[in-house]
């Protein structure tokens, strides 16, 4: 099983050779990271890493018509990677940032969740005019309420949606995006992180492996043990 790990950088190579141990020792037949420089990026060194690492410099990113359209010196550079990745046809594409510390069986359990059918689905269960979010930070053991970033604040604290058993298993193959959380330090808001500016003490998610209906959730936070269907979004 081959996977590709998509993302950006403005720090180098040191973010991600966390990532780089414990893909190294993990199930998947193959790990290969795709790492898109942005013009204020240091420089990259590749040395370090045990798995293959392909580092696309802002020169080299010019192949892609979509380069100058997304801008430089911002997250969405990791696009370049995505489309590099998918030319590689990998069987999953994995995409994180190097500001979160993955936990020692990130890799581990990411194996399982994509080899394993979903056997819960997340619904909307109050009659509300906007569309249903579901928070899926709330069902962890940290000591602070939080979201993840760009959770929109409007539909906060609005417990519109709960976890159930589906009615039948959903085979992993018809799941179009993973999504979730990094045991350590997940990504969560703006607002949270400035009252709260260390680490998140986070060790746990008490629901996980679930598929959203009808719902929507933050795809800015990009690690872990949620998904959704390809078009339930």
């Amino acid at each position: 099983m081959k996977l590709a790990i998509i993302s950006t950088t403005i720090y180098g190579e040191k973010g991600y050779l966390s990532y780089d141990r414990l893909a190294k020792k993990s199930k998947f037949d193959e790990v290969k990271f795709f790492i898109a420089g942005d013009k204020k990026s240091l420089p990259f060194d590749t040395s370090p890493f045990s798995c293959n690492v392909e580092y696309l410099t802002p020169e080299a990113q010019g192949v892609y018509a979509s380069s100058e359209a997304i801008g430089w010196n911002k997250p969405a550079r990791r696009n370049i990677a995505l489309l590099r990745a998918i030319e590689s046809n990998p069987d999953f594409i994995l995409t994180i940032d190097d500001d979160n510390v993955p936990s020692d069986d990130y890799f581990d359990l990411w194996h399982q969740i994509i080899t394993t059918p979903v056997q819960k689905i997340v619904i909307g269960v109050k009659d509300i005019e906007h569309p249903h979010w579901h928070n899926y930070l709330a069902a962890t053991d940290a000591k602070i309420e939080m979201y993840a970033r760009g959770f929109p604040i409007p539909f906060r604290y609005k417990d519109s949606t709960k976890v159930v058993v589906a009615p039948q298993a959903i085979p992993t193959e018809e799941i179009g995006i993973f999504q979730g959380i990094t045991l350590g330090d997940p990504d969560i808001d703006a607002k949270t992180r400035i009252v709260y500016p260390k680490q998140t003490p986070l060790s746990a998610v008490h629901e996980k492996n679930y598929c959203l209906k009808y719902c929507r959730y933050c795809l800015c936070d990009d690690r872990g043990s949620l998904c959704t269907r390809s078009n339930n979004t």
